[in-house]
């Protein structure tokens, strides 16, 4: 929608331009015998060519400056030797004979980094579920039912071009809720306020009795 909104300004911009300067600065008057009209539509068309590419590209350079000066998060759920993908929701099927299961978190980092000590990722699980830490820095951030990871601690730099980082919990299912589900989502904290606008799939958790 912000794409199509976009092409209608430029559009608009660029026509309104070119016409000022197709009637007031011809650029094929100086041809000998040539008829007004065509010497005016020849130059319409070279200054909408020239006017709407200068502008596409400042507009491309004033939003590259902003997406680097903006913080870009996304927290990924996947499976062991799966690619984290962020459009497609990992199902985890926990059973009373198998009631552990792996999953993997991935994190990835992008743009201005300098607020990031700030950020705190967090994950609420059920009461029916247990977590545990697989590698040592998601043992870290385990706080009872909650993963807290303060992502300030995971990059100290002032810059991110897409810094990784892959955390591995085990899920252990504590009791029977009735083959229910539960949807896990990520919260992300600014000092101590919730914020939205960052990219993340979900976690469903079945109760598979």
């Amino acid at each position: 929608m912000k794409e199509k909104i976009r092409d209608v300004f430029v559009l608009a911009g660029t026509t309104i331009l070119a016409i000022l300067l197709s009637i007031n600065l011809d650029m094929f008057a100086w041809i000998p015998g040539i008829d007004i009209d065509i010497s005016q539509n020849a130059s319409l068309t070279v200054y909408v060519t020239i006017i709407g590419s200068l502008i596409n590209i400042v507009i491309d350079e004033i939003l590259k400056f902003y997406n680097d000066k903006k913080l870009q998060i996304s927290v990924v759920f996947h499976s062991d030797g799966e690619r984290a993908d962020e459009n497609h929701n990992v199902d985890k099927h926990l059973k009373d004979g198998n009631n552990t299961c792996a999953v993997h978190i991935f994190v990835q980092m992008n743009g201005n980094t300098k607020k990031l000590k700030d950020y705190v990722l967090k994950l609420e699980f059920p009461k029916w579920i247990d977590i545990q830490g697989v590698t040592g820095i998601a043992k870290k951030y385990i706080n009872g039912r909650y993963l807290e990871i303060k992502l300030g601690e995971l990059y100290n730099g002032e810059r991110a071009k897409g810094e990784q980082f892959d955390f591995e919990i085990t899920l252990i299912k504590n009791y029977n809720i009735g083959g229910k589900k539960s949807t896990i989502l990520p919260t992300f904290y600014y000092k101590n306020k919730k914020r939205k606008g960052f990219v993340s799939n979900e976690l469903i958790i079945h109760d598979a009795e």
